[in-house]
């Protein structure tokens, strides 16, 4: 029991050294909330510090806000122009990447990327594509077995 009353005596103690009058006495902008660091206040989600303001994301049409909720990011299948979200439109045998950046888009196995569009791979008589199908691998016969 002696140690209960001495960890009380400590946190009471800690309590007490903790400045809260002047942490209640400070004014806080619109959409923020208190802490114990740096300026004091920090903006809820959706919101960005500008000055000594917490303003509203302003989040265009196709995105969304970030993990952090201070700026925002387009959806698959866009990518951020200025402050706005353009289609991604992939070519005749490509496809969206997880990703938006660079192109946001890739070509099918098979396929590999020319300017802003997918070229077939070609594949000649005695030859099969890499596993990434992209390269061309040829077999050749040595000895009465095939080679690669």
């Amino acid at each position: 029991m002696k140690g209960g009353l001495f960890l009380a005596a400590l946190l009471t103690d800690c309590v007490w050294a903790h400045p809260v009058e002047q942490a209640q006495a400070q004014t806080l902008p619109d959409n923020a909330y208190a802490i114990s660091y740096g300026r004091g206040w920090a903006c809820a989600y959706g919101h960005v510090a500008r000055g000594e303001a917490c303003d509203q994301v302003a989040v265009p049409q196709n995105a969304r806000l970030t993990g952090r909720g201070d700026a925002w990011e387009c959806i698959r299948g866009f990518q951020a122009r200025g402050a706005t979200c353009s289609a991604i439109e992939a070519p005749a045998n490509g496809f969206l990447t997880e990703y938006s950046s660079g192109r946001g888009w890739d070509c099918e196995r098979g396929f590999v990327v020319r300017n802003d569009f997918c070229e077939a791979v070609n594949v000649p008589d005695n030859a099969y594509l890499d596993a990434r199908g992209l390269a061309v691998m040829m077999i050749t016969r040595c000895c009465g077995q095939a080679r690669t």
